[in-house]
């Protein structure tokens, strides 16, 4: 079955603000999916504890 944008964007047009709000953080996961970060990049990113000493 084939969904055309129209016929998403008129059942979202049909939510309540909170349906489109729990909505929102399905889309964002699924487009914006989590990157995954080696061990190497998180001692590079990680602050360094007790830099003054």
């Amino acid at each position: 079955m084939i969904v055309a944008r129209e016929h998403v964007k008129a059942l979202v047009d049909r939510l309540s603000d909170e349906q489109v709000k729990a909505l929102w953080i399905f889309l964002n996961a699924m487009v914006w999916p989590e990157v995954e970060i080696s061990s190497v990049e998180i001692i590079a990113i990680r602050p360094r504890e007790h830099a003054s000493d």
